[in-house]
């Protein structure tokens, strides 16, 4: 058992480290470039990407405060370009992938690749296969009697939807009218 001492002394440690943490990773990452890195580096273009086309998907992992508040208040493309859109970058990512060297990785990152293509082969199979594609291949229609922004827009705002300032009534209302144009 840790007596008092310790815990202190442990406590101020991680206290004290804190505020380098971040910025030494990112340097190790950027110095090293190992496969792990580099397939790292290309999940989190890809995240972002998804976080930028899907704002309430943000809003929903709590990420979209700092440089990206402004996604607070903007809902995703429903429009036939909108759908486009997506299903160009699902497109885009699933080439990206596999032109990386699947056989640099380790065991781990392997199956993380495996993931991730199967999920985007999925996605890109189901809007080839199906005009209005979207839902991906469990529900391969954009909007369905089981769901879409009909549905899902009121759920995510009455749900999800933080409202605990200004800044973020604003961004509600902001989303509200959005809906009405979607």
């Amino acid at each position: 058992m840790l007596s008092r001492r310790q815990i202190f002394f442990s406590a101020a440690a991680a206290v004290a480290v804190a505020p380098f943490t971040g910025a030494l990773a990112q340097a190790a990452k950027a110095a090293v470039g190992t496969p792990h890195d580099k397939l790292n580096a290309l999940f989190d273009a890809f995240m972002d990407e998804n976080l930028r086309a899907s704002p309430e998907f943000a809003t929903s992992l709590g990420v979209d405060v700092g440089d990206k508040a402004a996604w607070r208040g903007r809902l995703s493309d429903n429009s036939l370009a909108g759908i486009a859109k997506i299903n160009a970058l699902n497109e885009s990512q699933l080439a990206r992938l596999k032109a990386f060297d699947r056989a640099s990785l380790s065991a781990p990152d392997k199956v993380s690749y495996d993931i991730i293509l199967y999920g985007l082969a999925n996605q890109v199979d189901a809007a080839r296969r199906f005009k209005f594609a979207g839902g991906g291949a469990g529900s391969p229609y954009f909007i369905s009697q089981l769901g879409g922004a009909y549905n899902g827009t009121p759920d995510f705002l009455d749900s999800t939807h933080p409202v605990e300032t200004r800044a973020d009534a604003e961004a509600y209302l902001s989303r509200l009218k959005g809906f009405a144009v979607s």
